[in-house]
Order: structure tokens, then sequence, then C-alpha cells
């Protein structure tokens, strides 16, 4: 969180400003409060984009309004409810409640990539999250490290500015292509029509960069990213995974989208008999390791998912919302003392054998 400048407004409707959390291509982020205290997260567009559609072609009123309608429509879950929203001010706003927890970019990045329990964790989740978005007939279309946030209770998707019906094939008109290049599919880099598959592709890049801590695709170069996300893919980047996740990012990378893993078929192969997840997730190789907590036992889930808006699949009736768990505690690392001990030893074995040598070249 960052202070306010004079330049931030401190009011964004009826909610007081109080930080500001960031700022992209299409507008501002603040951090507001209630009456009645609570916080919420305020999405502001730019007044330049606001008082010229020219510039790009692109509707924002409109595609505001869209996107608070959309988050809506999956509910607060798997994202951040929706509490309030103007499109129609002088510059458009939503309000989202405020979720507790860091975006996985920013917690990779200062701590390192995650464990294997953790991917297969995440995995779940995310597979759930876009179970609930798919079945709502979405394409969220920018599934990414920086929209995923690490929440207590498990992730969640956010920044559904560019997600479409899946009868939509394009964002607009205008030729353009909406999107974060490096973590698209490849037919959505082509500016092809897209199914639900194109978000599968992108979790396993999401999934790829969690355990390698770098998103495999980028590259310094525009034409060098479309060059890699239409080339076979980099598996050998997975190399160090268990094969299980090997072998599930490998499958969400396959060009044919027809080929690829849908939400249920994840779950189903992360929590088969065996395979360790857990949550919070941990960073084994980083400066701030999570330790795992206990958690109930996984929920049983079917091997059919309903088209009809049934979400009693991945909802379980156990107190904790998430069907994970802990990994064992890993050893503790030796003492300070015994590795002085140890090194000692080594040390006197080593003059004994060099003393004994001498004595019997002597002899």
């Amino acid at each position: 969180m960052l202070p306010l400048t004079p330049h931030d407004p401190d009011r964004i409707g009826p909610y007081p400003v109080t930080h500001r959390l960031g700022t992209g291509g299409m507008g501002q982020v603040y951090l507001g409060r209630t009456r009645e205290g609570a916080r919420v997260v305020l999405k502001v567009v730019r007044s330049a984009l606001v008082e010229d559609d020219r510039l790009d072609g692109t509707d924002y009123r409109a595609r505001f309004a869209r996107e608070a309608e959309l988050a809506a429509r999956v509910g607060g879950r798997y994202t951040a409810e929706v509490v309030d929203s103007d499109p129609h001010s002088e510059r458009p706003w939503i309000a989202y409640e405020h979720i507790p927890g860091s975006p996985l970019k920013d917690a990779l990045t200062e701590r390192g990539p995650l464990d294997p329990p953790s991917i297969r964790a995440l995995a779940t989740l995310l597979a759930e999250a876009l179970h609930t978005i798919h079945d709502r007939d979405l394409i969220h279309r920018d599934i990414k490290p920086s929209n995923i946030i690490l929440a207590p209770d498990g992730p969640r998707v956010i920044d559904f500015g560019i997600a479409r019906p899946t009868e939509g094939s394009t964002m607009t008109g205008t030729g353009h292509v909406f999107g974060t290049l490096p973590y698209m599919s490849p037919e959505q880099a082509e500016g092809s029509p897209l199914s639900p598959a194109s978000d599968m592709f992108a979790l396993g890049t999401t999934l790829a960069q969690a355990a390698t801590g770098a998103c495999p695709f980028d590259g310094p170069s525009e034409p060098r990213i479309l060059m890699r996300l239409v080339s076979p893919p980099p598996v050998e980047v997975l190399a160090g995974l268990p094969a299980d996740l090997r072998d599930l990012i490998r499958d969400c990378w396959s060009h044919d989208p027809a080929q690829r893993p849908t939400p249920t078929e994840v779950v189903e192969r992360c929590t088969g008999e065996g395979l360790e997840r857990t949550w919070p997730p941990r960073h084994p190789e980083g400066t701030g390791a999570v330790p795992a907590r206990p958690v109930p036992p996984a929920v049983e889930t079917p091997t059919h998912a309903s088209g009809s808006g049934d979400r009693s699949w991945i909802e379980p009736t156990a107190p904790h919302p998430m069907p994970v768990f802990a990994a064992p505690t890993p050893p503790s690392a030796p003492s300070e003392r015994t590795v002085r001990n140890r090194y000692h030893v080594t040390i006197g074995v080593l003059v004994a054998l060099l003393l004994l040598l001498s004595a019997m070249l002597l002899g």
C-alpha cells in the first residue's frame, strides 16, 4: 500500500480513499472504507480514456459495466465480491471486497517458487474457480499470477475486465487482442476465436511459474514471445517437478484446445491417492517459507460436473472450505554446534590418517 498523493482523489463514490494500491494501463486502484469501516478495493478508469474512447476504439464505460456484471455473476467464493459500482459517473468505478493476502506474482518474487504439495493445492483450487467461471458461460482470458490473490482460505481470481461470454471471440471489432501476451494461449495470441480451454493453457503457464519462479513464455520482445507461444511448449523447464505435475502442465500446454484437461480433470488428477496438498502455500527455497497448518482430509470429488449451475461437487460440507492436505514437517537442519563438531571430527580423522601413512612410509 502507498500513501495518497495530491493528485489522488480523497473519495470515490461514497467511499473515503485511504491508500493507493497500484496503477495500470486502464486506471488506478485504491483502498477505501465503507461507512461501517470495512475495507474495499476501488478500481477507477483513467480520465483520458473516458473522455476520448477514440484513443484505442474501446468504450471503457461499457467495459467497466461488463466487468462488474461478470464478476458478480461468478460470486465471491473464488473471486472478490462486487460491493458497488457506477459505470456512469464522471470517472467510472467498481468497489470490490478487500481480500487479505498478496498476489501470487508478489509471493513468488519475494519468497521464491512453491513446493509440489502447494502447487497441487493451487491447481486444485484454481481449477474449481475456473469450473465456476466456465459454468457461468464465461472465459476469463487473463489468468496470470498477478490476477490471483493468495487468501487464507484459498486463491481468488480477480480482474474480469476482459472476460467475455463463451459465444464471444474478440473484445472489439477494432482488431485488438486483449490479454497479457506471455500468459495467452496460442489461439488467443493469434486473435482466433476462444473457448474455455484457452484459460486452461494459461493455468498451465501460471502453475509452471509457481513451480519455477519465472514465466516460461516471457521474452525480450513481443515477436520472441509470440514465437515461443506457437512453438513446441518448453517442457524442459519442468524437469525438476514430480511426474504428475509435469504431465499436467504439459497437457495444459497442448496446442490442440480439445486435448487440454478440463477443470474437473485437473481436480481429479491433483487429488489422486498419495498426492499431498497443502495451504497456505510454502516456499521452501525462498526467504520466507510459510509452515503448513493442519487441515481436514480431502472431500471426495465426483467424476462429473453439472452443466446446469450445480456447484455441490466443489463445495465441501466440512468446516474448512478447501480439500487440501498438510504435508509432513521436514526434518530440522542441524544446529551450528553440531556442524562445527562434525567439522572438527573430520579434520581429526584426516590428520590421523596422514600421520599413519607417514609412519608406514618411513618404516
